[in-house]
């Protein structure tokens, strides 16, 4: 439940926070990946990983993004 209010009841000012914040970057991108990839448009699931890992670049798809984002959080983001 906790993680469920970090992105929906902290409101813009927290997530301009989260790139800065190592452990709210993380939880966010934990977050995000408990979504499939047809819950958000390409265009979301892009956006949504540049802002969190904090790395501006263009995926071919949204499994692309999500698998980007798991990496990141392993610690292995240079494997595309």
């Amino acid at each position: 439940m906790r993680r469920r209010v970090l992105l929906s009841e902290t409101g813009k000012g927290a997530l301009r926070c989260l790139p800065e914040d190592e452990g709210l970057r993380r939880a966010a991108l934990r977050e995000l990946l408990e979504h499939a990839e047809g819950e958000y448009t390409l265009e979301q699931w892009q956006d949504a990983v540049c802002y969190l890992t904090g790395v501006e670049t263009r995926f071919e798809s949204a499994a692309v993004a999500r698998r980007y984002a798991q990496r990141c959080l392993q610690g292995k983001a240079q494997e595309r």
